[in-house]
């Protein structure tokens, strides 16, 4: 992550690192006492001439921040995170590009501080939901999926969000289509769902 000439190794080895530090504290402290690392090294690469790169940086710093608050701000503390950085992707043609980067706005929307923090969880999720929608692609929908269940557990009010704004029917939909990988992760987005008392409560 620290001595590679290659962007696209650092990224990838910050990614994986942050990866193996979700939810697990001394996968995290182990990380986090060794001399080299430095979240200003993953930050740079939110400002690489490569797309790809600065897509992969935002997902290394959302996983390092997944429901770790000690985390974020350290992030922080390190330089932080901007809304513009964000933008490209979010406004992107690619939808694979706009899934993950609406995914990293709402887990970074904490930290970014040139951005409400309702309001970039609010265009997040939107994003998500539209996807869902208009996505004629199997992967993509699959990603969505799962991009919208694993933010569904990381605090109050996103699940409320994404019943208001129509998740709960198009996951209900996918539900019936013929790819298990999308039929599978819209099912574990509903289980995350079911748990607030409103979802529970809306008929498939």
């Amino acid at each position: 992550m620290v001595h590679s000439r290659n962007e696209l190794v650092r990224v990838e080895s910050a990614l994986t690192l942050g990866c193996c530090a979700v939810g697990n504290t001394d996968v995290m402290t182990e990380i986090s006492d060794s001399l080299d690392f430095n979240y200003i090294h993953i930050l740079r690469l939110l400002y690489s001439k490569d797309s790809l790169v600065r897509l992969l940086a935002g997902g290394a710093l959302a996983a390092f921040s997944y429901n770790n608050l000690g985390q974020q701000q350290e992030i922080e503390e390190s330089g932080g995170v901007r809304h513009h950085c964000f933008v490209p992707f979010l406004e992107s043609s690619d939808e694979f590009y706009r899934s993950n980067a609406a995914f990293q706005v709402v887990v970074l929307s904490r930290i970014i501080p040139d951005e409400d923090q309702a309001s970039s969880s609010a265009e997040g999720i939107k994003l998500l939901v539209d996807l869902l929608h208009q996505s004629k692609n199997d992967l993509i929908l699959a990603l969505t999926a799962d991009c919208l269940a694993r933010i569904c557990h990381t605090r109050a009010g996103i699940p409320a969000a994404v019943i208001s704004v129509g998740g709960i029917d198009l996951l209900c939909n996918l539900m019936l289509v013929e790819n298990e990988q999308v039929s599978g992760a819209a099912a574990i987005a509903l289980g995350y769902l079911s748990f607030n008392f409103m979802a529970e409560r809306i008929p498939p």
